[in-house]
């Protein structure tokens, strides 16, 4: 296939790129050694046999170690540990990392290794000896209810956009943002000059299509906006302020129509790393479609253009190692055991969307979910069709037992599972503790007994540039302290807002790398979700956190007693308002108000989509507890 053509050779073509740098996401999920752990000597504990080895450093973004072709492939495919020697960069920075010495390798997205390093004589690319990296195209991935409300032409259009989209031109594309000055102006100059005849259409409203927050995705995004609007229909482009974990859930929640996506990486995030088999990429496409239909996406044709991995290497630094393919390059890396990666549901079916059953809904479905809890020996309150938090706590305890995203919402596979259950252990149905463990802060934080009730506020998923200001703004305003439990690819995004939530009084806790699932996790990718996480952290607050709360509150023993070996504490929550799924500012609150009690312990979002009805919420949440007389203490201090 052509993304695995990359031959190692001199690179020599006449067009000046600032490089974009590949993104690939989740989750469910993106991990990396932080920098500071990589300039402090720390790597990470990996089953690996070390010997005397050169120090070869490999400057990549930051989901390498979740990326199907990046880390993880290398140890799947060529047997080589990765992860310990990573230097993590930013979007667009692995190539100024690689000119100044300070990596021997860089991983690049290139669209055409000749255009994508500007006829750089003084570099050569790894080839892809053994098969790693998938196909690249660009598809694009569009929201069903879209689709029915501008009729089937709108794919029809796109397919048509996709076609205008062959290799050459799209690096040339990208190459325009630097000499034009703006994606947008690029993306203008592309379509103008396009010989394709578009498919006529309208709309009602205007179609969002979904940028993510690297040069590539933009540039993309502005292509098939530009597109559109030329062929009668009214699109924008949307800047998502995240990759591809917070690219699905803003597509899956509404806050955009559609994106163009890559194939393989994008199946592979979904499906989990080694599963799909890409010498068929048609079939590798129908699978796609399968895996997004769960969530009523829907996947467009693909284009002819692929944007693939490249491993780069300064020429004379290849030569001096003896390096020309990645095979040559993992042979100066630790060995490692091929792990399998899990295969069981993908993290787009096990979790849940906003039309699911979860807290504020009503009805005859909330009805069933209810008996059939009742029934298998759970406690869902009273079965009066009213979802509430007791009813969200039965759910996420039998999605618990069942091996599920315990977000206490009734997706596609928890319906399935209510209808067809696994056997359940009895200690399921043994009743939760008042209170999360690892949550109670200091003594010198906790009033003494009748001094005043207190209320954990917690916030999950950032930080986040335009909500966590407002969330910071709010809490000053009631002299209310809460805990922030990061992710630490954000936390690397946005180091000055991490400070700024530090500096405040507030306690900046783990959240992993990229809200990865730890159960589907061997080893080495759990020590790197947890300890790159506590490194950027520490980086950026000047503390190393002692709390890490679970994505989705999934756990079982292993994660548990893996963290316990971490030295850090497991922290769940107690009142869940589920603002994620946007039920409304009026619910949040009312669900917040309603079950808060001394001591609760209140999961609420500060990123990983629109938070404007979390931060209305939080406003009357704060002057409500207030004038009850509940104090805001910040936990795991």
């Amino acid at each position: 296939m052509p993304s695995m053509g990359l031959r190692a050779r001199h690179i020599a073509a006449p067009v000046s790129l600032h490089v974009s740098v590949l993104v690939v996401l989740l989750a469910s999920l993106l991990v990396a050694c932080d920098t500071a752990a990589v300039e402090s000597g720390t790597s990470l504990s990996t089953s690996v046999t070390t010997g005397a080895l050169p120090n070869v450093r490999v400057a990549a973004p930051t989901d390498c170690n979740l990326n199907a072709a990046c880390a993880p492939g290398m140890r799947l495919v060529y047997s080589a540990e990765l992860s310990s020697s990573l230097v993590p960069v930013t979007i667009d920075a692995a190539m100024t990392v690689l000119d100044n010495g300070d990596a021997d390798v860089a991983v690049i997205s290139s669209l055409e290794p000749d255009i994508a390093l500007g006829g750089r004589s003084d570099l050569v690319v790894l080839d892809d000896d053994k098969g790693m990296i998938g196909p690249g195209n660009i598809v694009p991935i569009v929201r069903q209810a879209a689709v029915d409300s501008t009729g089937s032409e709108l794919m029809t259009t796109l397919d048509a956009i996709s076609s205008l989209l062959e290799e050459r031109p799209l690096a040339q594309l990208v190459a325009d943002v630097e000499t034009l000055g703006s994606e947008q102006a690029a993306a203008a100059k592309a379509v103008a000059g396009a010989n394709v005849s578009l498919p006529r259409g309208s709309n009602e409203g205007t179609l969002k299509v979904g940028a993510q927050s690297f040069t590539e995705s933009r540039v993309l995004a502005h292509v098939y906006a530009e597109a559109l609007n030329s062929a009668g229909y009214t699109a924008e482009v949307v800047d998502i302020n995240g990759y591809r974990s917070t690219m699905l859930l803003s597509i899956v929640f509404g806050d955009v129509d559609l994106t163009p996506e890559y194939l393989a990486p994008l199946a592979d995030f979904i499906a989990g790393y080694g599963v799909i088999d890409w010498s068929d990429p048609a079939a590798g496409l129908a699978q796609l479609r399968d895996l997004i239909s769960a969530r009523d996406l829907v996947a467009a044709e693909a284009s002819p253009a692929q944007s693939t991995n490249a491993f780069v290497m300064r020429a004379d630094k290849a030569q001096e190692l003896g390096v020309s393919n990645l095979s040559d390059l993992a042979a100066l890396l630790p060995r490692a055991e091929a792990v399998a990666f899990p295969s069981d549901s993908p993290t787009l079916m096990e979790g849940s969307g906003p039309d699911d059953p979860g807290v504020g809904a009503s009805g005859e479905r909330v009805v069933d979910v209810q008996l059939i809890l009742l029934g298998l020996g759970f406690d869902p309150g009273e079965p009066d069709g009213y979802f509430g938090q007791q009813t969200r706590a039965a759910v996420a305890q039998f999605q618990q037992s069942q091996g599920l995203q315990a977000d206490g919402v009734v997706g596609p596979a928890t319906w399935e599972a209510l209808n067809n259950p696994n056997p359940i252990d009895p200690g399921f149905f043994e009743p939760e503790p008042p209170a999360p463990p690892g949550v109670a802060p200091p003594s010198t934080e906790r009033p003494d007994s009748g001094s005043g009730k207190v209320v954990y506020l917690t916030f999950d998923d950032g930080p986040n540039g335009t909500y966590t200001p407002q969330v910071l703004d709010l809490l000053e305003k009631y002299d209310a302290k809460a805990t922030f439990f990061v992710t630490g690819q954000n936390v690397t995004s946005n180091p000055e807002l991490s400070a700024r939530i530090a500096d405040a009084g507030h306690s900046v806790q783990s959240h992993t790398w990229n809200h990865a699932d730890l159960r589907k996790l061997d080893r080495a990718t759990f020590n790197a979700q947890v300890r790159d996480t506590n490194a950027a952290i520490e980086k950026a607050v000047g503390a190393r956190p002692s709390c890490l709360r679970p994505p989705y509150g999934a756990r079982n023993e292993r994660v548990t007693g893996w963290l316990a070996e971490e030295g850090m504490q497991m922290v769940l929550w107690d009142v869940d308002p589920q603002d994620w799924r946007k039920p409304g500012a009026n619910t949040i609150y009312s669900e917040v108000i309603e079950h808060v009690k001394d001591g609760s312990v209140i999961l609420l979002h500060d990123a990983g989509g629109n938070r404007d009805q979390t931060v209305q919420a939080l406003s009357r949440i704060l002057e409500t507890l207030s004038s009850k007389g509940y104090r805001f203490v910040a936990g795991c201090n």
